[in-house]
């Protein structure tokens, strides 16, 4: 559960730089080496006016991106993240304990977390959303859980409310 997209947008539970330093303090050079090298293929293609955003890099994105980031900061929601993740995780190890025969082993960081199972996860995924949990399979077996970042507690004991139900019927 590495995705770009999904990581960069606070769910680990860090805000990008922070965590990216954190993730890769082992091995500094590497991501300096795709950077350069990037870089230069970048500088070789690409001319002045060969390549252009609609929204990126311009005064009013900019402006925007700086508010969020202060908004992250100023209502500490990184430290809710990785509270509620930790939260999240403990009762999807409690139902690996309680449900052994069907639940392998739950990872991820943050609210990007993932239960795998001992069979396929399709049925899981159909059941929770008749229900009306959103949730997805990966790899056929692994259930993915990518809450957003201001989920409460009330509705991660819901979610694993109804997965315990549907874990019971033997889906």
């Amino acid at each position: 559960m590495s995705s770009t997209v999904q990581a960069t947008s606070s769910r680990p539970g860090w805000l990008t730089s922070i965590g990216l330093r954190k993730l890769l303090r082992d091995r500094p050079i590497i991501p300096l080496v795709v950077l350069l090298l990037a870089l230069v293929t970048v500088l070789e293609v690409l001319q002045p006016g060969m390549h252009g955003t609609t929204f990126g890099g311009n005064p009013v994105a900019c402006a925007a991106g700086a508010a969020v980031l202060e908004e992250l900061i100023a209502t500490n929601l990184m430290q809710q993240v990785t509270d509620n993740g930790a939260f999240f995780t403990g009762r999807l190890m409690q139902l690996c304990s309680d449900f052994p025969a069907i639940c392998k082993e739950t990872r991820g960081k943050g609210l990007m977390l993932g239960l795998e199972l001992a069979h396929d996860g399709a049925p899981v995924v159909a059941a929770m959303r008749e229900r009306g949990i959103l949730i997805n399979c990966t790899d056929t077996t692994v259930l993915r859980f990518l809450p957003p970042l201001i989920v409460t507690r009330d509705q991660i004991r819901e979610t694993i409310d109804v997965l315990r139900s549907v874990l019971a019927t033997g889906v």
